[in-house]
């Protein structure tokens, strides 16, 4: 059984970005650390909540991250294997980054957590299967 976890997302970096510079704001105007990480954590919650991430694709540090774990695959010669990936896009990227040659099934129930925010919620199968038409998707 090999598990493994999509690379950096879109969302991610957008998070990243919101905490720095909401943490940076805060101390420029005086903040205490503790109201400076309350700040950050608020903006970052505001980025989740962003409707322009829904089912966030990999970022470029992402896709890079995919690059290695498939040149480690290789190297090792795993077993061929079933894959499974949750049908978020960002997980069937990275699938189909790291096993190009085996066939993908996407489910449901391994899926993250459904957490209500747009990053988290997939989008519809035909789009996924426009974008993904080696996986095998089921509503």
């Amino acid at each position: 059984l090999i598990i493994i976890r999509h690379g950096e997302a879109i969302h991610n970096v957008a998070e990243s970005q919101a905490k720095a510079t909401a943490t940076e704001a805060a101390l420029k105007r005086g903040a205490t650390a503790a109201a400076a990480k309350e700040q950050a954590e608020a903006a970052r919650q505001e980025i989740l909540n962003e409707p322009s991430f829904r089912d966030a694709f990999l970022s470029p540090k992402g896709q890079q991250q995919a690059a290695r774990l498939r040149a480690m695959v290789e190297h090792r010669g795993l077993p061929d294997c079933p894959v499974y990936a949750s049908p978020l896009s960002r997980c069937l990227q990275m699938a189909s980054a790291v096993f190009p040659s085996r066939p993908i099934a996407a489910r449901e129930q391994i899926r993250e957590k459904r957490t209500g925010r747009p990053c988290d919620e997939r989008r519809e199968v035909a789009a996924l299967a426009a974008d993904f038409p080696k996986v095998e998707l089921s509503e």
